[in-house]
């Protein structure tokens, strides 16, 4: 199956008379390349993919980043495979792997400081642990 391009904008009327239809429904039309029915399903659930991904990285810019690349990912996998019987448990587990995938790539490291390293000197390691 052919891969879907890009959604629209979310603003724009793509996704017109699709929006009223179910979810399933939209992710088997999107399933089949119907890039209207992604649009429709972009413009439900990004909002509130991105308030879901921020609440759990504690940023906006990068909830943004998470939503969006998730809807990414469910659009190339929609591509790929059949449509999720329940679409939006599949989008926020989607985004939840995402936002947390996120929050490790972009945790902050340190290298290890040597004064904060705690030098053990023992002759007899016996003794160390005598009671």
């Amino acid at each position: 199956m052919a891969a879907l391009a890009a959604p629209a904008p979310v603003d724009a009327p793509a996704a017109g008379p699709l929006a009223r239809l179910g979810d399933e429904r939209l992710a088997r039309l999107a399933a089949r390349g119907n890039q209207r029915a992604f649009a429709a399903i972009y413009a439900r659930y990004m909002p509130a993919l991105t308030g879901y991904c921020t609440a759990i990285l504690r940023s906006p810019e990068d909830g943004e980043d998470a939503a969006q690349t998730a809807m990414l990912q469910a659009m190339d996998a929609l591509g790929r495979r059949p449509a999720p019987e329940r679409l939006r448990p599949w989008l926020y587990r989607i985004a939840h792997n995402e936002a947390i995938s996120l929050s490790r790539r972009r945790r902050p490291s340190r290298p290890l400081d040597d004064e904060a390293c705690v030098s053990i000197s023992v002759e007899d390691p016996c003794e160390a642990t005598a009671v």
